[in-house]
């Protein structure tokens, strides 16, 4: 959560976000680690092949810029949560 509050200028260090993502442990083990895994896990077969690398690195970048929009969602949906509680 450090990254995407960065990326809008507001200071979140390493102990606060950990705080703040405490009780959405699950949502973010889905986000940051499941979901990028099963988007690359077909990347990773593919670079295998050759002939195809072009396609591989362009699902290589989409996949990466959908993880990070969805790390940034989970920041400003977590970021709302919490002061709302």
């Amino acid at each position: 959560m450090v990254f995407p509050a960065c990326a809008i200028d507001e200071g979140v260090t390493f102990k606060s976000s950990w705080s703040m993502t405490k009780k959405h442990q699950t949502t973010m083990l889905y986000i940051a680690i499941i979901f990028p895994i099963i988007l690359l896990l077909p990347v990773y077969f593919m670079k295998e092949i050759t002939s195809i690398v072009i396609i591989s690195s362009a699902i290589d970048t989409v996949a990466t810029v959908i993880g990070v929009s969805f790390l940034s969602i989970a920041y400003s949906q977590i970021k709302a949560y919490e002061y709302s509680s």
